[in-house]
């Protein structure tokens, strides 16, 4: 491994969720990036192209948007965007923005589902990206602390409701759609009630 590897390693290492992969895991994927380079102000990536790379920011800083033009949030050195699209067919779901001259590591997503399966703190951390959603409305609560937080006040939106009958692939497809990381699956209580003991 040459110099420029070594530093692109020791960067990684330095960030969640490289910081958990065993050294030969964090090896191979250093051997796989590309570097890429992006001027502030343009589009890195835009909603509902096709996606096939995780970035993580070396240098700069991105905004990340919702389909409506909401901003999401906002990127620094050594966080990552993009998993949300590769978890789902690979079409993106955040429009990601360079607001500074930007230096990002792609990441190919043969190597990110590798991570995936085989290290669990990896997936979680990539699965768990919409958390950064409940960490900016806490901040913006008030002087509150997340012991006094009204629930309401940390909704951004009514939960999407689907069927009791409804498919795992209907459910992801209906997920991305409407930009969620969770729908709730259920029935009405008197069907339930005519279901056997056992089927409950």
């Amino acid at each position: 491994m040459d110099m420029e590897l070594f530093e692109i390693r020791d960067f990684l290492i330095q960030y969640p969720p490289f910081d958990t992969l065993p050294v030969e895991s964090v090896n191979c994927a250093v051997s796989s990036m590309e570097v890429a380079y992006s001027q502030a102000g343009s589009d890195i990536l835009r909603y509902g192209d096709r996606i096939h790379h995780l970035y993580v920011i070396r240098s700069g800083a991105v905004e990340i948007y919702q389909s409506n033009g909401k901003l999401y949030n906002r990127l620094a050195q050594g966080d990552l965007f993009g998993q949300m699209g590769l978890l789902m067919n690979n079409l993106v779901r955040l429009q990601a923005k360079a607001i500074e001259d930007t230096l990002v590591y792609r990441l190919p997503e043969d190597i990110f589902h590798d991570f995936c399966s085989k290290n669990e703190d990896f997936s979680d951390f990539v699965e768990l990206e919409n958390s950064t959603r409940l960490h900016q409305a806490v901040t913006t609560v008030g002087d509150n602390d997340l012991t006094t937080v009204k629930v309401k006040d940390l909704l951004t939106r009514e939960p999407v409701i689907m069927p009791g009958k409804t498919t795992i692939q209907l459910a992801a497809q209906t997920m991305a759609e409407e930009n969620v990381p969770a729908v709730m699956v259920g029935e009405k209580r008197s069907e339930f009630e005519k279901k056997t003991e056992k089927n409950r």
